[in-house]
């Protein structure tokens, strides 16, 4: 997980600099604070701890968002040019900067309809997708934001 920390983060410090923050901000916690802790710390005090909507065209790789899931594409089967079955969902999702769509493959996808509903709020951990108005997910939750 404190990988996905360093990818919010990437174009302001190096790995090495983000590992020794993490150990500096254990040790300033006087050793109670685990990894993941202290690595959102050290997204947290670097800024980059969540962003609105408008702001997902960084130049991280990696960005955090809250955001409210305003509709659902269903699950849809498509066959892949190996003739393989395959299962593609987006969910939109705004904030009050703008909207964005989460698209989400295979287990994922199928996963959405019993997990997600309209009016909850998410928090995101995303990379760019192919577009502008598209990211991909690579950890989604609810939350109470």
């Amino acid at each position: 997980m404190v990988r996905y920390h360093y990818a919010l983060v990437d174009d302001l410090v190096s790995r090495e600099k983000f590992d020794s923050l993490i150990e500096e901000k254990i040790a300033d916690c006087g050793n109670l604070a685990d990894e993941t802790a202290a690595a959102l710390l050290v997204v947290k005090d670097l800024g980059r701890s969540h962003v609105k909507v408008r702001g997902l065209r960084g130049k991280s790789s990696l960005f955090c968002f809250y955001a409210k899931v305003l509709a659902f594409s269903g699950v849809k089967e498509f066959d892949r040019p190996d003739g393989e079955k395959g299962l593609v969902a987006r969910l939109t999702v705004a904030d009050e900067t703008g909207q964005v769509d989460l698209v989400f493959w295979d287990e994922q996808a199928a996963a959405l309809e019993e997990t997600f509903g309209i009016g909850d709020v998410v928090e995101v951990i995303g990379r760019h997708g192919r577009s502008a108005k598209e990211i991909m997910p690579l950890n989604l939750r609810k939350t109470c934001v």
